[in-house]
């Protein structure tokens, strides 16, 4: 496959942003504040963990333990 190297840049630079936006998303899911969404369960929070992996499409990126 022939490509070009300012489009694999343009890739590469794309997906570190989704990867930081979704790592960002994923921190503040458990953040302490008024009016925002605690987790008791481990389960629930690793739902919501895997939902935002999904939406920015970094599942085999990230991994959640």
């Amino acid at each position: 496959m022939v490509r070009s190297v300012r489009h694999a840049q343009a890739a590469e630079a794309a997906l570190r942003a989704r990867v930081a936006k979704a790592m960002a998303q994923i921190e503040a899911l458990n953040q302490r504040g008024r009016g925002k969404k605690r987790f008791e369960t481990v389960s629930a929070l690793r739902q919501a963990v895997v939902a935002i992996m999904q939406r920015y499409s970094v599942e085999d990126l990230l991994w959640f333990a």
